[in-house]
């Protein structure tokens, strides 16, 4: 809640357009919860008290942002990747099934409500975000970024660990080691030709990536 106040006293004395990244660890070891004596309980216990405090703190935020009715603002939710507090494996797909949450009061009213199911990669989220603004400026900026509220977008995504690269294109997913691109887990038989295709779609579209935000 000190980091969230001091980004309101920072958004709202701001007269120019700005782009502001807020990072909490709050929901991290070691736990610190006001008023919770976290040495009484075990990590899982106080992983959910810690989200329990984040959303609480978050909710105060918004209604803040959302009164400065002389700016037009754009809040943005997310995450880098679930816990294994709740059972998640280090390398399990669910650790990296994490909610995006946008709202603002310069978005298209087509927009407002609606629920998006979709796969995607944080690399698309510049030209996405833009989309959804009433009088959305166009840029070949982010030429990496697909728009995922488009029709037309897939619906994949991928995850990087330290020896693990996962891969998600519809409803198969797999994971593979980096070394030797080995399959070591994946929703398909280890014999099957999709399984193959999926294993060649994932290793080309981190040679894509990588090009572009590493060697580029």
């Amino acid at each position: 809640h000190i980091l969230l106040d001091t980004a309101y006293n920072i958004i709202s004395r701001s007269n120019n357009p700005s782009f502001t990244t807020i990072l909490s660890s709050s929901t991290h070891v070691p736990f610190d919860i006001p008023g919770r004596e976290t040495q009484l309980y075990n990590n899982r216990e106080n992983f959910i008290a810690s989200i329990e405090y984040l959303d609480e703190a978050i909710n105060t935020f918004d209604k803040r942002i959302s009164r400065l009715t002389d700016k037009e603002t754009i809040l943005i939710i997310t995450s880098d990747h679930g816990s294994m507090h709740l059972g998640h494996d280090y390398n399990d797909h669910e650790r990296f099934h994490i909610p995006l949450i946008v709202k603002g009061n310069c978005l298209d009213s087509i927009y407002i409500n609606k629920k998006i199911h979709k796969n995607i990669s944080l690399h698309d989220l510049p030209i996405s975000i833009l989309s959804l603004v009433k009088e959305h400026p166009q840029s070949s900026t982010f030429n990496i970024s697909s728009n995922i509220f488009s029709q037309c977008s897939n619906s994949n995504s991928y995850w990087i660990t330290d020896n693990v690269l996962g891969y998600i294109e519809n409803s198969h997913n797999l994971a593979l080691e980096h070394k030797n691109n080995n399959v070591f887990k994946s929703n398909l038989d280890q014999d099957s030709t999709a399984l193959i295709s999926l294993k060649q779609n994932a290793i080309s579209t981190f040679d894509y990536y990588k090009y572009y935000l590493l060697e580029k």
